[in-house]
C-alpha cells in the first residue's frame, strides 16, 4: 500500500509524543518507562516503540538498559548547553569543509541522493 507523502509513520507518532513528555516534564528524570506501558498509552504494537526509544537513547533522552527498560536522563541545563555546543561545533566544521566545494555536480548528486532516500522512506526500506 501506498503511503501519502508527509503522512506520520507510527514510529515518528511514538517518538514525538514520548519526547513531548519528557521535555514538558511529564516523565522527570529517573523515571522508568516499560515498553508495555508505552504501548498500551499509545495503542500501538512495541516495534514502533522501540525504535522510537532507540532515537531517544541516541539524543540523550533516554537510557536503555539491558535486563532492566528504558529510563528517562536526568537533563540539567549544563547538558543542554553541551548538546548544543557540541551540534554548533560538528556544523560549523560541516559547512566549513563544503564551502567553496559546491558546485552544479555537487548540487546535483545531492539531489539524487535525497530523490533516493524520498523513495526508500516510501517504500519503507530502513537499510537503503
Amino acid at each position: 500500500m501506498d503511503k501519502q507523502k508527509g503522512a506520520v509513520t507510527l514510529r515518528d507518532k511514538a517518538f514525538q509524543t514520548i519526547k513531548g513528555h519528557i521535555v514538558h516534564g511529564d516523565w522527570a528524570g529517573g523515571t522508568f518507562l516499560s515498553e508495555k506501558f508505552l504501548s498500551e498509552l499509545l495503542g500501538m504494537s512495541k516495534t514502533p516503540i522501540r525504535s522510537a526509544l532507540d532515537r531517544l537513547e541516541m539524543m540523550g533522552l533516554v537510557k536503555l538498559s539491558p535486563k532492566q527498560g528504558v529510563f528517562v536522563q536526568e537533563l540539567s541545563l549544563k547538558k543542554i548547553l553541551e548538546f548544543y555546543e557540541l551540534r554548533l561545533s560538528l556544523e560549523t566544521y560541516a559547512a566549513r569543509k563544503l564551502t567553496g566545494r559546491m558546485d552544479e555536480a555537487f548540487f546535483r548528486k545531492l539531489d539524487e541522493n535525497l530523490d533516493l532516500q524520498d523513495e526508500a522512506v516510501q517504500r519503507d526500506d530502513i537499510t537503503r
